[in-house]
C-alpha cells in the first residue's frame, strides 16, 4: 500500500509540471502574442520595466521566498502535492493582482498603453509571468533542499538503527557474557568473595552504562573512559598481564565528547582479532593528539583469521558524519593498527 502511494503522489507531481509548462507555454506564446497584437504593445519592454523596477521587483522576490517556505514547510511536495500546488496557484495570482494595482493606480510604472483597463490587462499578465517564475525556481529550490534533508534524516536513521543495533548486540554478547560468568564461577568456587563482589559490581555497571547511553548519540569523553576502565577491569580478571590497556590523556580532552562505545569497541576488535598471550601480550594504547582521541594496538594476528564484516567501523564512521560531518581515520601500518576518533565539541 505504502509504495503505491508513492508512487501515485510522484505521478501526480509530473502531471503538475508538465501542466505547468504548458500553461507556461499558452501564456507566453499565444497569449502574450494575441495582447501585443491587440494593443500593439511590446511586451518584452513591459516585462524589462517591471523588473527594472527595485522598488517592487525585490520585494516581490522576498514575498515569493517568504510564503514558499512557509508552504514548503506546512504544504510539503510528499505529503500533500495537490494543497501545494493549489497554494502556490494562490500565491501567484494573489501577489500579481496586488502588484498590478500597485503598479497601475499608484503610477509606479507608467507606459503609453491607452486607457487603463489595457494598461491593467498587460500588466497582469506582465506580473503573473514573472511570479511564475519566481514561485517555479523557489519551489525547485526548496524541493531540493527538503530532498537533501530528507535524505540526510533518512541517512541517520539507518546509522543510527545499526549503532543501536551494535548496541543490542555488544549488551547481548554471548561471549562477553559466558567468559564473564565463567570467571565469576571461578572466583566463587575459589571462595574469593570480594573479587566476586568487586567483578559483579563492575559488570553491572558495565551494563548499566550501555543501557543509559542507547539513545545518546555523544557522551563526554571522561564518562567514556570511566566505562572504558569498568570494561578493561574485566578483561583483565581474563587474560591478566596478557592485555595491557594504557590510557592517556590531558584533562582539556575530558571535556569533549565522543561516540558512545566507540572506544570500547576498537578494544573489543583488537582482543578479537589479535593473539594474546603471555609471550606476546595484546598492548592498546590510547591516547589523545590534537582533535583526536588514538586508539593503537600491536598486529599479532590469529592463526586462523575471524571472519569480519567491518561493521562496528563502518558504524562508527557513520556515527561521526552524521553527528559533527567528520571522518574518522584508520591506519594499518603492519605492524601497529591505528584508529583515530575525532573528539567533539557539543
Amino acid at each position: 500500500m505504502r509504495a503505491r502511494i508513492k508512487i501515485n503522489a510522484t505521478s501526480l507531481q509530473i502531471g503538475i509540471i508538465a501542466l505547468i509548462v504548458f500553461i507556461l507555454r499558452f501564456v507566453i506564446v499565444d497569449t502574450y502574442s494575441r495582447i501585443e497584437t491587440t494593443f500593439n504593445e511590446s511586451l518584452s519592454s513591459v516585462l524589462f520595466s517591471v523588473v527594472d523596477n527595485y522598488y517592487l521587483f525585490i520585494p516581490m522576490v522576498v514575498v515569493n521566498v517568504i510564503f514558499l517556505a512557509i508552504i514548503d514547510r506546512y504544504l510539503p511536495h510528499r505529503t500533500d502535492p495537490i494543497k501545494h500546488f493549489v497554494s502556490e496557484v494562490w500565491l501567484v495570482l494573489t501577489l500579481s493582482s496586488v502588484a498590478t494595482l500597485v503598479m497601475v493606480y499608484a503610477n509606479i510604472i507608467s507606459w503609453d498603453i491607452g486607457d487603463y483597463k489595457d494598461a491593467i490587462t498587460i500588466t497582469a499578465f506582465t506580473n503573473v509571468l514573472i511570479n511564475t517564475v519566481i514561485v517555479i525556481v523557489g519551489d525547485i529550490f526548496f524541493f531540493k533542499i527538503s530532498t537533501s534533508k530528507t535524505l540526510r534524516d533518512e541517512k541517520s536513521k539507518r546509522y543510527k538503527a545499526q549503532h543501536q543495533y551494535t548496541q543490542l548486540k555488544q549488551q547481548l554478547n554471548p561471549h562477553f557474557l559466558f567468559n564473564s560468568l565463567n570467571i565469576l564461577n571461578a572466583l566463587v568456587q575459589e571462595k574469593q568473595t570480594q573479587r566476586a563482589s568487586s567483578f559483579i559490581n563492575k559488570l553491572a555497571n558495565v551494563y548499566r552504562y550501555l543501557l543509559s547511553t542507547d539513545l545518546q548519540s555523544t557522551v563526554p569523553l571522561n564518562e567514556e573512559v570511566a566505562f572504558l576502565n569498568l570494561y578493561t577491569d574485566l578483561l583483565h580478571e581474563r587474560f591478566g598481564s596478557c592485555l595491557i590497556v594504557d590510557i592517556s590523556l590531558r584533562l582539556q580532552s575530558l571535556k569533549r565528547h565522543v561516540v558512545p562505545c566507540g572506544i570500547q569497541l576498537l578494544v573489543e576488535n583488537a582482543i578479537k582479532h589479535n593473539v594474546v598471550t603471555v609471550n606476546e601480550p595484546l598492548y592498546v594504547e590510547i591516547y589523545d593528539q590534537g582533535d583526536f582521541i588514538i586508539v593503537k594496538n600491536n598486529i599479532m594476528e590469529r592463526i586462523s583469521r575471524v571472519e569480519s564484516l567491518g561493521l562496528g567501523l563502518k558504524n562508527i564512521s557513520g556515527q561521526y558524519q552524521d553527528i559533527a560531518n567528520k571522518q574518522i581515520e584508520i591506519q594499518n601500518t603492519g605492524d601497529h593498527f591505528i584508529v583515530k576518533l575525532p573528539l567533539l565539541d557539543i
